[in-house]
């Protein structure tokens, strides 16, 4: 009875959850980035057959959503999206050219669930359906639905690919009519081989970390017609480059890694337990999985492709591996995740799946209450507090080029950039405070010795600082208020996106004397080096 209420429950949740990224809530926009390329991009190639960026493909933006489109990303004049997932968005922006692109990233995820159901139920019978209960529901899998993302194309892809090779139990003896379907005794059929290149291939046209993901399927191949699976498998894996190289030209960015031991380090740290982007909290359950690895041929081979994918993806992009990073729960991972599901060999227990839900929970539960955004509003500042203190425990992703909810000025060559709740950004790109507390990270080529904090408006007349000591404080006519705030050694010291060399980053948690009644916004006025520079050099960094 509880395995028959699982299955009912994870069809119902599949299916709401692609019925409502179908339909997203009015006013719902493309984010900035890739979202907003990817829906210009199946717009401009439904209606205009190419990925010219021209005025037409700016009016259609205002025209769909009442404003223009803003982070393009685009080269030489043209659209400079992925291109499958561009090409995935063409039927969504035929069929409804304003959330029709969203529509796709629906049905991506329902066929995504399908074919990991297809692809695990030979080894775990009834109890497939707990299991993906908690590896989808549990973990920000499920989010995919909701975002105009490439990689949620690559899950899909991968799903399939999986199921393909591994949807039927060894050994299964032919029915009467599986000569019809192509299908051979003991799972043989060769088609499967073509299919699951082509899913393969498909997640690898987004980048090389991807290439190792098809490792299980090559160690997968039959004794028998050894060769032939060999040949289908190939050809379907580069089928999918083909059509990216006609679509878009190169379907990766240069490779630019960084030889730096404090860098790859502190990425390392992120990609375990990152505040918004770490495995441990948004896919716990990959534990399932990998526990209890199933020893069929192939999927042995399974955990030590998801390691090299997950260590060679902040290898080959150090300030991307999260993907665009306009998401919680790290994007990049998805493919990974969906090949992780299937190493499973025998049902988990009922104690373990409960185990790793109630311990997922604190971590995922912001996305299940708003799972286009990750940060639930409106349910009051101490719940709002409860569900954001579990990742206020865990490292801010210093290196990483974007962000969740991401808000940065850039004074002088310092960098102040929100590390925590409560501190944003403001329609004029500055930074605005909407509490009591925020955290704010600083970054500086230099290491300092203090920085002065300036806030607007109804400004508090005192600051406490966690991480650095509140020294002199000037009020001005104008009701502003500055804070001279002396820091200590830097928290940590990296490369950045903008710098092959070193960067000082310090961390301050402010405490304002009181709440402000409206969002107050705060800025960078100066940052002091914490030693005299060369003659000839300027000693303070100034707007």
């Amino acid at each position: 009875m509880a395995l028959k209420l699982a299955r009912g429950l994870l069809v119902a949740l599949v299916a709401a959850t692609a019925l409502a990224a179908a339909w997203p809530p009015a006013g719902w926009t493309p984010r900035p980035g890739g979202e907003t390329t990817l829906w210009l991009s199946g717009a401009s190639l439904a209606r205009d057959s190419d990925l010219a960026l021209d005025e037409e493909d700016g009016a259609r933006f205002r025209e769909a959503f009442g404003r223009a489109p803003v982070g393009i990303w685009s080269a030489a004049g043209r659209l400079d999206p992925p291109a499958l997932p561009a090409l995935a968005t063409v039927a969504g922006a035929w069929l409804a050219p304003q959330r029709g692109p969203a529509l796709v990233q629906g049905l991506l995820f329902a066929l995504a669930a399908a074919a990991l159901w297809r692809g695990t139920r030979a080894r775990l019978g009834e109890s497939t359906a707990p299991y993906l209960l908690v590896a989808l529901f549990g973990s920000a899998a499920f989010t995919a639905a909701f975002r105009l993302q490439a990689e949620t194309l690559a899950f899909a892809a991968v799903a399939i690919a999986g199921a393909a090779l591994w949807g039927r139990p060894a050994g299964r003896v032919a029915a009467p009519d599986d000569v019809y379907r192509g299908e051979l005794p003991g799972g043989e059929g060769m088609l499967r081989w073509l299919v699951a290149g082509a899913g393969f291939g498909t997640a690898a046209t987004l980048a090389p970390a991807y290439l190792v993901l098809a490792l299980p399927a090559l160690a997968a191949r039959p004794r028998s017609r050894r060769t032939a699976a060999a040949a289908l498998f190939a050809a379907g894996f580069v089928a999918p480059f083909l059509a990216a190289l006609a679509v878009g030209g190169a379907p990766w960015e240069p490779i630019q890694p960084v030889a730096d031991f404090a860098l790859q380090g502190w990425n390392l740290a992120y990609l375990i337990a990152g505040r918004h982007v770490g495995l441990a909290p948004y896919f716990l359950p990959l534990l399932l999985a990998l526990a209890a690895p199933a020893r069929d041929p192939g999927l042995r081979f399974v955990p030590l492709s998801v390691l090299l994918a997950a260590l060679l993806l902040p290898l080959a992009a150090p300030y991307d591996f999260a993907g665009e990073g306009s998401f919680w729960g790290n994007p990049a991972f998805l493919p990974v995740y969906a090949l992780a599901l299937f190493a499973i060999g025998r049902p988990p227990s009922r104690g373990a799946l409960a185990l790793t839900l109630a311990a997922a929970l604190p971590f995922v539960a912001p996305l299940w209450l708003a799972p286009r955004s990750g940060s639930p509003t409106g349910l009051g500042p101490m719940v709002t507090a409860a569900l954001e203190r579990p990742r206020d425990w865990l490292p801010f992703e210093t290196s990483l080029r974007t962000l969740p909810e991401d808000a940065a000025v850039e004074r002088g060559g310092v960098v102040l950039r929100s590390a925590g709740r409560q501190v944003f950004a403001d329609a004029e790109g500055g930074l605005v405070f909407f509490g009591r507390r925020g955290e704010v990270a600083v970054y500086s080529a230099r290491p300092l010795s203090s920085v002065r904090l300036e806030f607007a408006g109804e400004a508090p007349s005192s600051l406490e600082v966690a991480g650095g000591e509140v020294g002199n404080t000037t009020f001005r006519p104008s009701g502003q208020v500055a804070f001279d705030v002396a820091v200590g050694e830097a928290a940590r010291r990296h490369p950045v996106w903008w710098s092959r060399e070193p960067v000082s980053v310090y961390f301050l948690d402010l405490r304002l004397g009181r709440a402000p009644s409206a969002p107050l916004r705060f800025d960078l006025e100066l940052a002091r080096p914490a030693a005299p520079r060369p003659q000839g050099e300027a000693g303070e960094a100034a707007p």
